[in-house]
């Protein structure tokens, strides 16, 4: 993602989220864990942090009907999703981006 950061830093129109889903693993998937991700891969968009209950899905997988991590979405600037998929390479996710665009 990193890549992809550097290329549409300036693009007002492309911003990257990056928000830790908690579905399992709540004692080792935690708010912490999930900046020292960010830092690790060099990642430097807006994070969040979005448990489960203990028989709930997070609320962002299920208003993005997402399947597990990572996984990504584009939206497009008239709020239509034009990828909702767990995370294809990079040239795949650019390609999306720019046809969104």
């Amino acid at each position: 993602m990193q890549r992809l950061e550097d290329k549409y830093w300036q693009e007002e129109d492309v911003v990257f989220l990056y928000i830790q889903t908690v579905f399992e693993g709540h004692s080792t998937n935690t708010w912490d864990e999930g900046l020292g991700d960010l830092d690790a891969y060099g990642i430097q968009g807006p994070y969040g942090f979005d448990p489960s209950g203990p028989s709930q899905r997070p609320a962002t997988m299920s208003m993005f009907d997402t399947g597990g991590t990572p996984y990504s979405v584009v939206i497009n600037r008239r709020g239509k999703t034009k990828l909702s998929d767990f995370t294809p390479d990079q040239e795949r996710l650019e390609a999306v981006i720019e046809a969104a665009l």
